[in-house]
């Protein structure tokens, strides 16, 4: 898929990220760290600018040793300066992204392998990466959200409820396992609050022509169940952007994840080394960056942290009726009671 960005204005600048929600640009800047060599560059803060469009100084190259640790790596400009404010002007997008062509460390000056359009500002702060930010870095952080899941959890309509097309109601739901529980709510006037509730529900789950269906009924006495269905899913982060429902995924600098950084990060970086196996090896094999082999206990570790609740899967018991009440309560309807299965 590719990137969607306008044709001539470049994505925002990542803006500072709420505690626990961290920017797409922030996830990258993480990643690069760990993938290969990553550095910030700053501009020349002289106004006017001593940058033209084929070359910008960088007052932190300029050295008497004759050390070039940045060639051929890719240079990203993102559209903001060295404090963290954006650019005068957005960048446009065909000027975001270049490979470093020569240093020229005597003078701190930086030739990219062909000119901007656009000359770089005063102050401006660059990105060296290892892997393509677009192209690479981008796609391995998309895929590693795939495989970081949280809990989401919905309160279907008022209505009757038996066999329920989950999929069609809920797109992201393609998958029987992503549905952990069922319950009944307080639906529709505090409804079964007086019985304690929310009460789990008996139910099963099947596909039908690449849909999720769930069957949901008190017993198999019972008729099809009214409202207060409360469905506890999991979901991953790729599809959850900006707090809103994002079928594409975050795309721009400025998208912020609910994903815990270092989290995405680990399993951004499992999926690095499973795409470009050659680039990650070559900056791996001096010891100067993490192994395939410490990637993948980092990851473990973190999905440990990040281990999602396990409940009582509650299906149909069809030697007894089930009640609300769970024959717990003297006047219960039905003394009838639930089957845990793996309890």
């Amino acid at each position: 898929m590719p990137i969607i960005l306008d044709p001539l204005v470049a994505a925002p600048p990542a803006q500072a990220a709420i505690p626990g929600t961290p920017t797409l640009a922030q996830i990258e800047q993480e990643l690069a760290r760990r993938v290969g060599p990553f550095d910030f560059l700053i501009a020349d803060p002289q106004s006017p600018t001593t940058a033209t469009a084929s070359y910008v100084m960088i007052p932190a190259l300029q050295s008497s040793l004759n050390q070039d640790l940045y060639t051929n790596l890719w240079l990203l400009r993102r559209g903001v300066l060295g404090d963290g404010t954006a650019t005068p002007a957005a960048i446009p997008t065909y000027d975001r992204l270049r490979s470093v062509y020569v240093i020229d460390a005597s003078n701190g000056r930086l030739q990219p392998d062909r000119p901007w359009q656009i000359s770089p500002y005063p102050n401006e702060q660059f990105e060296v990466h290892h892997l393509n930010p677009d192209t690479q870095l981008r796609v391995a952080i998309q895929a590693g959200l795939r495989r970081c899941f949280f809990e989401h959890r919905v309160q279907l309509a008022a209505g009757y409820y038996y066999e329920f097309d989950v999929t069609n109601a809920l797109p992201y739901v393609t998958d029987q396992t992503q549905i952990r529980r069922a319950q009944v709510g307080p639906w529709p006037s505090g409804w079964p609050g007086w019985w304690r509730g929310p009460l789990d529900l008996p139910f099963a789950t099947y596909g039908d022509s690449g849909h999720v269906w769930i069957r949901i009924s008190g017993s198999v006495y019972w008729g099809p169940f009214w409202g207060g269905i409360l469905l506890t899913l999991h979901r991953n982060h790729f599809g959850w952007v900006n707090s809103t429902d994002t079928p594409n995924g975050p795309w721009n600098d400025s998208d912020q994840l609910s994903c815990d950084m270092d989290w995405a990060v680990s399993a951004a970086h499992i999926e690095a080394w499973m795409r470009y196996p050659a680039r990650m090896q070559a900056a791996a094999a001096g010891g100067l960056q993490a192994t395939q082999q410490m990637a993948a206990t980092e990851f473990q570790r973190q999905g440990a942290l990040h281990r999602l609740p396990v409940y009582d899967l509650i299906q149909f018991d069809r030697m007894e009726l089930w009640g609300l009440g769970g024959g717990n309560y003297r006047d219960a309807t039905y003394r009838g009671a639930r089957m845990v299965v793996n309890s």
